[in-house]
């Protein structure tokens, strides 16, 4: 599923939660510096104790049989989630959170069969006590910013994703989804610039170009628009939408040529695109191909498109 601005948001990252690894590596010195003032007390004349030998983890006959009960209801829960059955998998990710309440990756993953049963405040929740558990838990983080996403609240999910940024800046997702938040905010440049980190980290993000188009369409560079439009094409040249976007910029600017070159294949990938009928309608009819024109926009009414209508009725009725 595409990520695009055109009011849609989110898809989420793979259930188990491995896509970003709780124990990534802090690259910004600016988080380092904090976990270093919290694990030693906020002291620097405070040194952690030396020992003469490395300490071993003896786990009682309890303990591991607690472990393996709550792993095997984990992996029951992922198991029932992927086969759809979203209640039955939350049922099973309590239930372990029930043995083990400081166990971070059941509350992850409820969270994530939560988010997916619509429940979007629940799944924050679940999100933040995993988060709680496991402050350094990127996976969580990242699900929780699309998650705010949902409900409106992208100041939120920024604080999210300029977390993720923190424990990786290295990470073009985070970037990318930061830059969707700031565009909701009507931040465009700011934007902009998070969407050009994501392409240069990951060139191939389609999305990123596509999005980063959009903003630069909202700002006034036509041409710059066009240019990244032209990136996505090149990396997914089967997205109606990327061609249907550039024609719109080409129509714009007054190359109805152009557009109408954008819109043909648009329509080509996605016959059912009615309001793609009514702009190709438009060039058309600055084209002074009158007959086409009124083709297109009969075509987009039939569709369903009603604002198609009034050019019917203008330039098509026969008088």
């Amino acid at each position: 599923m595409k990520n695009k601005i055109y009011l849609l948001l989110f898809c989420f990252t793979f259930f188990v939660g491995l896509a970003k690894s709780q124990n990534d590596t802090v690259t910004d010195s600016a988080t380092e510096q904090i976990i270093a003032d919290t694990l030693s007390g906020k002291d620097a004349s405070v040194k952690p104790m030396q020992t003469d030998s490395f300490e071993e983890v003896v786990l009682t006959k309890e303990q591991l049989k607690l472990l393996k009960k709550t792993e095997k209801l984990l992996q029951k829960g992922i198991a029932k989630g992927k086969s759809g059955d979203l209640n039955a998998a939350i049922e099973l990710f309590t239930e372990a959170i029930r043995l083990d309440s400081t166990y971070a990756q059941a509350y992850f993953n409820r969270g994530f069969a939560k988010n997916l049963n619509f429940n979007t405040k629940g799944a924050i929740v679940d999100f933040t006590r995993a988060i709680e558990i496991d402050p350094m838990y990127a996976n969580a983080y990242f699900n929780r910013g699309l998650a705010y996403s949902d409900e409106n609240d992208n100041r939120a999910a920024m604080r999210d994703f300029d977390t993720l940024i923190a424990i990786d800046s290295t990470d073009a997702e985070a970037y990318y989804y930061r830059g969707v938040c700031k565009y909701f905010l009507v931040e465009l440049q700011p934007a902009i610039a998070d969407f050009d980190t994501a392409t240069m980290l990951n060139p191939y993000y389609a999305e990123a170009y596509y999005n980063k188009a959009i903003a630069k369409s909202r700002i006034g560079d036509k041409e710059g628009a066009i240019a990244d439009y032209t990136e996505a094409i090149k990396i997914n040249p089967h997205d109606a939408d990327f061609y249907n976007n550039r024609g719109n910029v080409k129509y714009v600017m007054k190359d109805y040529k152009g557009a109408i070159g954008d819109y043909n294949r648009a329509l080509y990938l996605d016959p059912y695109m009615a309001r793609t009928y009514s702009n190709r309608g438009n060039a058309h009819f600055f084209m002074r191909n009158k007959f086409d024109a009124c083709s297109d926009w009969t075509k987009a009414v039939e569709m369903g498109f009603e604002y198609a209508q009034e050019a019917l009725d203008l330039y098509c009725k026969v008088k």
